[in-house]
């Protein structure tokens, strides 16, 4: 029977609970939320079926899968298609393949806003819920018993999962079916649920509402952020990228995974699928047509089986052929394994069980992560010198006010040895009594006329204001630009009371932001000019367009060009008109926008 002595010789792929004749073997989940399988050995006929179904105890491979795999980087022409999967849409290329010639395909769909589970479809409109990346461990028990049926009655299946999830279905069917293809992916590792679960629940009391939708690499920000996208009841939106998001920064911990998944049996070649996908993250092409920012995948071919069912795909896609010294070079974790966390783990899973996931996953980030030693934070400091002299290299006198700034002046606030910098080019900045102007990370301001009056505050975060625009932030006012969003050239923003604009906005240009009343006094009592202006995340001004004070714009709303809004504009609505009005609902936007924000890399 089956017995874990050591928990990274179970990869949990529950194909012992399958193949089990008196259904004897349940699973239990331990401290860390990952189930492991527990023999009833009342029940239990040492029939040792589970032993020989093990993939870690026996290591089964298709005999003509090559060690070195025909390979290709591919998109998919569809933009919806690329933008509804996690890269560029191979998995979606397949399932379509396999629908379009009757076939069954045996994958993975969220089982409820915090697990996955296995699910076999021969429906078309189940592609929507198959495709796109699941993190968390998989429950698919029954998959395996349910595959090999269908393939008895002459069905085709095409079955994906986790490189241990398709060794084990070798190993389970114990042949090799021409009517079956199998595809893994470049696995990082697989995550527990209940840590998911966690950070669902840390999300939801921060917005002090209930998830509705999660996306995992969403790309509506851009696909290299790798970005966590949730949406909760009260209409809000969140966007987490990578080194922000509690899980993503968790991710790369290593602290997510199984015990397995440090000692991985199946990395490296000959694969035991047929096929295998992934993310490819180099662009190692001069405007490679294939890197848009929208997501690019790879895909290996493993034997001639595989090939002959690319080729039919190969009509549907754009592609170009590659090397597998490409391919690994853009992910390496075809062939690595992770390595171990710095910190204990049941120390942290312990302190998980009463802590917030967000707050803990911080503290463990900030110190074995982002520790930042003495000889960083001076590279930190001379790198921001070098920043500046690269954008004022034409003109000393900006130069010099960009020391003064970021290095003198009691009025800008930043951390210069994390790297906060202020970079002013070609900038009229007047700064009343008291005025401040908070600097977090890389904030740009290009040829921009702003004027702070007194007891005025502009927080800057990770912000490109560009050429023309002007900010005026009047007396006793208060102006916070959110992370990473993006003033287009000639907008005006100018604010007497209130303004907020949140993270990842695009505002295009000539766009007016405006709450002041400009001295008009109305007679009849009416309070016609509402002051403070909120506009929420990832929310999209078109060129032109006007938004008047009393206005709060949610989250994702998309303003059409040259429109006056004045008012409420509520979340993912897309509003056009003099004065605007409501012309859509349930609106995705993207700006494909490669600005390096990051000038510390």
């Amino acid at each position: 029977m089956i017995n874990i002595t050591r928990k990274e010789e179970c990869c949990g792929c529950q194909a012992c609970g399958d193949i089990c004749p008196k259904g004897s073997i349940s699973f239990k989940t331990d401290i860390e939320g990952v189930w492991y399988p527990e023999v009833n050995k009342d029940t239990c006929i040492d029939c040792h079926l589970c032993e020989k179904v093990c993939p870690i105890l026996n290591k089964v491979t298709r005999s003509d899968n090559s060690i070195d795999p025909v390979t290709y980087v591919l998109q998919a022409p569809n933009t919806i298609d690329r933008l509804k999967s996690a890269s560029g849409g191979a998995y979606t290329l397949l399932v379509q393949e396999v629908f379009r010639r009757g076939g069954y395909v045996a994958g993975h769909i969220w089982n409820d806003k915090a697990s996955v589970k296995g699910y076999i479809s021969c429906k078309p409109e189940d592609l929507d819920v198959l495709r796109g990346t699941k993190y968390l461990q998989s429950d698919v028990e029954g998959i395996y018993k349910a595959v090999k049926q269908l393939l008895n009655e002459g069905k085709f299946v095409l079955f994906s999962g986790c490189p241990c999830q398709t060794a084990a279905m070798r190993s389970f069917l114990r042949k090799d079916y021409d009517n079956l293809i199998m595809t893994d992916f470049v696995c990082m590792g697989i995550d527990s649920p209940w840590a998911f679960r966690k950070y669902i629940e840390s999300l939801e009391s921060r917005y002090n509402a209930k998830m509705v939708f999660f996306k995992a690499k969403s790309k509506e920000v851009g696909w290299r952020y790798l970005t966590n996208k949730a949406q909760f009841e009260n209409g809000k939106s969140y966007f987490g990228i990578n080194n922000v998001d509690a899980n993503l920064k968790a991710t790369f911990l290593n602290i997510l995974v199984r015990p397995s998944c440090y000692e991985c049996k199946y990395k490296g070649f000959p694969r035991n699928s047929d096929m295998t996908i992934g993310d490819y993250w180099r662009n190692t092409i001069s405007n490679d047509p294939l890197d848009d920012n929208t997501g690019t995948s790879y895909i290996m071919l493993h034997n001639k089986k595989a090939v002959e069912f690319f080729d039919l795909i190969k009509k549907r896609c754009h592609f170009r052929q590659s090397t597998i010294k490409e391919i690994l070079g853009a992910n390496a974790l075809a062939i690595y394994s992770l390595s171990r966390p710095q910190f204990t783990r049941r120390e942290f899973y312990e302190k998980l069980q009463t802590e917030d996931f967000s707050l803990l996953v911080d503290h463990y980030y900030k110190k074995y992560k982002m520790k930042v030693s003495i000889i960083g934070k001076i590279r930190n400091v001379l790198k921001i010198i070098v920043a500046g002299a690269l954008y004022n290299r034409k003109n000393l006198f900006s130069y010099i006010r960009f020391i003064h700034y970021n290095f003198f002046s009691s009025k800008v606030h930043s951390n210069l040895k994390e790297g906060d910098v202020f970079i002013i080019r070609n900038t009229k900045l007047k700064m009343g009594k008291n005025s401040v102007i908070s600097v977090k990370g890389c904030c740009i301001l290009d040829s921009v006329e702003t004027s702070l009056g007194d007891n005025a505050v502009l927080e800057l975060d990770n912000n490109l204001i560009n050429k023309g625009c002007l900010l005026e932030i009047m007396k006793d006012s208060h102006a916070t630009m959110g992370y990473r969003t993006i003033l287009g050239e000639s907008s005006k923003v100018r604010v007497s009371s209130r303004l907020g604009i949140g993270d990842f906005c695009f505002v295009d240009k000539n766009v007016t932001v405006d709450d002041t009343d400009s001295g008009i006094v109305c007679f009849d009592g009416t309070d016609y000019f509402e002051k403070s202006i909120a506009i929420g995340t990832h929310a999209l001004l078109g060129q032109g367009s006007i938004i008047c004070g009393g206005t709060n714009i949610g989250d994702e709303a998309v303003i059409r060009e040259y429109s006056v809004v004045k008012g409420t504009v509520p979340s993912q609505s897309m509003f056009s008109g003099v004065p605007a009005k409501e012309i859509g609902n349930n609106i995705n936007w993207k700006h494909n926008f490669d600005f390096i924000w990051n000038y510390k890399n």
